[in-house]
């Protein structure tokens, strides 16, 4: 029998680039696009049919201060929410060579707070924002 591997990609295998730079304080990311979707009735109480509406994108960015503060240097901005970018997020196994590639496109984040509080180690700034879509690629 076989040897079982998923050959899923780890949090090790992703690279995020956006401002120009390769985000070495990326802390997480997460991005989703949803339909604006609901049931159609007519005759009876079951639905016959789904009708669909608008396509939505939320785009959340995960990153230690110092990232942050460094990527407001090189966009020359004092608040990331003066500017829209593009992210690029790359899944890449070594050991496989399997790869992958999200594209998301013009970011415009709504929320920009910081957090501190006594015993931290670290800040982690969570960024979320709004995009224009996303690609895919293998």
């Amino acid at each position: 029998m076989g040897e079982f591997d998923t050959d899923e990609f780890a949090w090790k295998d992703v690279q995020v680039v956006f401002g120009g730079r390769n985000i070495l304080g990326i802390r997480g990311i997460r991005f989703k696009e949803e339909d604006d979707d609901e049931l159609i009735y007519g005759r009876g109480g079951e639905p016959i049919g789904i009708g669909s509406g608008n396509r939505s994108y939320e785009v959340e960015i995960k990153m230690t201060l110092g990232e942050k503060i460094e990527i407001e240097k090189s966009l020359g901005v004092n608040s990331l929410l003066d500017v829209r970018f593009d992210v690029s997020v790359a899944y890449s196994k070594t050991a496989t060579s399997k790869q992958a590639f999200r594209y998301i496109r013009s970011v415009k984040i709504n929320v920009n707070e910081e957090d501190f509080n006594q015993g931290d180690k670290f800040m982690e700034v969570s960024l979320p924002g709004l995009c224009l879509g996303i690609k895919r690629a293998a």
